[in-house]
């Protein structure tokens, strides 16, 4: 199938000078309102884990040396200078020169896994055509592609990623995001890669009175993807061990605690993990109480979330 005119589509090639990339902004909500990159915890990610942070126009990711994909990523959006585009090439994914063994790409990524945004295609698109055109090029990395199962991909974190940026959108906020996968040491392996059983976003805004906040999310894919191993397993004879507790029956999305998802990852999020500036932390405990575990609560829709 032909391409529409160059001149009618959004997208450029890919900047290869990546000196001039300036990343994610700690100081993006202002008024001194300071949101760090996380960090490595120092023991379930020891020093040395994580690759340097590879900058890119308006996000940054860090790398999992090991799982060779992103242990998190990390966007800055304002949604007073948002971008709107005007098409979209075929998506064509690049390697970053930088770390170029720590990149899982093709072949992996086929049915039923999709090639997931870590940083959604818009986020960090804003600005003037060409910032934002570079920006939305930087998109297709691979050091940001994660495999998501279809049924996690185009539901509940594409919901997720609609959610916060029209959010941003129709408030004129400026917002910091941090997504990632949940990388477990038993996460099932298919076709070489182990492959995450769930996703995890930090929000944080600024708040009322210059007041910093932040929101949570966890979604599980462990159901369709202990499936598409299943079958890997009966077309192919390749025995995987398996481990799913507490399997959901679909792919659930909950609202998180931001001190949960650090201990899940093993990242350290500073002031976005207490209870003062955490939603989750400052809900009454009526709320609290429905709660299937500590600091996680299961959603029907994104509109059962509590913000205190």
């Amino acid at each position: 199938m032909a391409l529409r005119d160059p001149a009618q589509l959004s997208w450029v090639d890919i900047d290869p000078d990546y000196s001039n990339r300036v990343g994610y902004d700690h100081a993006f909500l202002g008024d001194g309102l300071v949101v760090p990159l996380p960090h490595a915890d120092g023991h379930r990610l020891v020093p040395g884990t994580l690759s340097v942070t590879l900058k890119y126009h308006h996000f940054a990711i860090r790398l999992h040396r090991r799982r060779q994909l992103a242990a998190f990523s990390a966007v800055n959006i304002d949604g007073a200078q948002r971008y709107p585009r005007i098409g979209q090439a075929p998506d064509t994914w690049h390697l970053d020169p930088r770390a170029p063994h720590d990149q899982t790409q093709q072949p992996f990524y086929r049915k039923p896994f999709q090639r997931g945004h870590l940083v959604p295609l818009l986020d960090p698109v804003r600005g003037k055509p060409h910032p934002a055109e570079l920006a939305e090029a930087d998109n297709f990395h691979w050091s940001n592609c994660a495999p998501q199962h279809e049924r996690l991909n185009t539901a509940w974190w594409a919901a997720v990623e609609r959610h916060v940026l029209d959010t941003a959108d129709v408030t004129d906020k400026r917002v910091c995001v941090f997504s990632g996968p949940v990388l477990h040491p038993r996460d099932p392996v298919l076709r070489g890669v182990k492959v995450p059983l769930a996703y995890w976003k930090v929000i944080a805004w600024r708040g009322p009175e210059v007041q910093l906040r932040a929101l949570g999310y966890v979604v599980r894919q462990d159901a369709p993807v202990r499936n598409a191993i299943e079958e890997a397993e009966q077309t192919a004879g390749v025995r995987v061990a398996l481990d799913f507790p507490d399997l959901p029956d679909k792919v659930r999305g909950y609202q998180a605690a931001v001190a949960r998802i650090a201990m899940m990852t093993g990242l350290r999020f500073g002031a976005l993990a207490t209870e003062q500036v955490d939603v989750w932390g400052r809900q009454p405990p009526a709320v609290q109480a429905r709660q299937i575990a500590p600091g996680l609560r299961a959603l029907r829709t994104l509109a059962d979330l509590e913000l205190g």
